[in-house]
């Protein structure tokens, strides 16, 4: 008996001994780097959040983190975490995370885990290669956990619903017992006690019922004018041409000016999309001022964008369409096309040779409107496409 309990302690040991140094993992810590405005982080057992930027030493706005420690940005302010696998997380503002795990294999290359969690906000992640045999980055909402791989990725995190994207690689969405796996240019929701949706294009509409198959909805119609004793208002009607619902907006025998606009608000961060465009298709049937009026600002049909820049400057995006000047009105905010003929118009919100400069960083809404004193054109399948 004695024997066979020398024998087991005689294997057990090493393949105990082994077991450990093969397994045994060591908390690692990473780096905060703050890139603008304040930073709140609270360390792990602290009861209150502090100035990140204080806990740094020095002038230096990097910090050190570790398992358990929380931070958030706020309105403004803009972070990246470095992690200790060569991978970054870049949080936009108002984002929250807490560091759950950071652990490396002690003795060995063997396994890396990450694990995160996003409270609020929106974060892009560059998962680099691997530097071990297996790696699991896991970032967890209240809604989904999200198993990264190598790769580019973006995680917003609203009101109750958790937005996935996947640009570059591959990743795993859990919800409510179901997953799906996301491959490059796919992106997913999961709505709070929900199942993932099926994977869906990357690229999205930013504005709804774009082709007026729900009639108004989501629009808000209005008008601007000037007073007058008598007025000649002008009519926005939906009606099917070419078997699409269209916008018409008319008025006709008026000498004075009134505006008449649909608007909906957008409130989208836009700042890590890589294209934004802005399209739609218009025909223009009569216009009885020239140009753009006298004052460059009258036209049969002309959208507004209005956003805040890079800078956080408020700025109103105008671009009238019109078909003839014969009065030589001035038109710096117009475009010339066709009369009688539907055409489609493409504007690149992100074209560095273009007019919206500096870049849109948030969009606030949009108008589509016909200006001027008589009038009439169409508009249908506005579009806002982001990717």
């Amino acid at each position: 008996m004695s024997f066979v309990v020398f024998c087991l302690v005689v294997i057990s040991v090493p393949l105990a001994i082994s077991s450990y140094l093969t397994d045994a993992m060591d908390p690692q810590e990473v780096s905060l780097d703050i890139l603008k405005g304040t930073v709140l982080l609270q360390e792990r057992g602290a009861k209150f959040e502090v100035n990140a930027a204080g806990q740094s030493g020095g002038d230096s706005k990097s910090i050190r983190i570790s398992e358990g420690d929380s931070f958030r940005t706020v309105e403004g302010s803009q972070a990246v975490l470095w992690l200790f696998d060569g991978s970054n997380v870049l949080l936009w503002p108002d984002t929250a995370i807490t560091v759950e795990q950071l652990r490396l294999t002690k003795y060995n290359s063997n396994r890396a885990a990450i694990h995160l969690r996003q409270q609020t906000g929106h974060a892009r992640l560059e998962v680099a290669p691997p530097g071990t045999k297996s790696r699991h980055l896991e970032v967890v909402t209240p809604e989904a956990a999200i198993v990264l791989r190598e790769g580019s990725f973006s995680i917003g995190r609203g009101k109750d619903m958790t937005e996935m994207v996947t640009r570059q690689g591959s990743s795993t969405v859990t919800g409510a017992n179901r997953s799906v796996e996301l491959l490059q240019h796919e992106r997913t929701e999961v709505r709070f006690g929900s199942k993932p949706l099926d994977p869906l294009p990357a690229t999205r509409n930013l504005i709804r019922n774009g082709d007026f198959n729900d009639r108004l909805d989501v629009w808000q119609l209005a008008d601007r004018s000037e007073p007058v004793d008598e007025p000649i208002p002008a009519a926005a009607t939906l009606e099917t041409q070419d078997g699409r619902t269209v916008l018409g907006f008319r008025r006709e025998g008026a000498k004075k000016h009134w505006e008449k606009y649909i608007f909906q608000p957008i409130e989208k961060d836009i700042t890590d999309f890589n294209s934004v465009k802005l399209s739609f298709e218009l025909k223009l049937a009569n216009q009885s001022l020239s140009g753009g009026g006298v004052l460059g600002s009258e036209y049969p049909l002309l959208i507004r964008l209005k956003y805040r820049d890079v800078y956080n400057s408020e700025v109103t995006f105008v671009r009238g369409f019109y078909y003839q000047n014969e009065d030589r009105n001035p038109t710096l905010y117009g475009q010339e096309m066709a009369r009688n003929e539907w055409q489609s118009v493409e504007i690149d919100l992100f074209d560095p040779e273009g007019r919206l400069t500096p870049r849109p960083a948030f969009l606030l809404w949009l108008e589509v409107a016909a200006s001027g004193h008589s009038y009439e054109s169409y508009v249908t399948n506005i579009r806002l496409i982001a990717e």
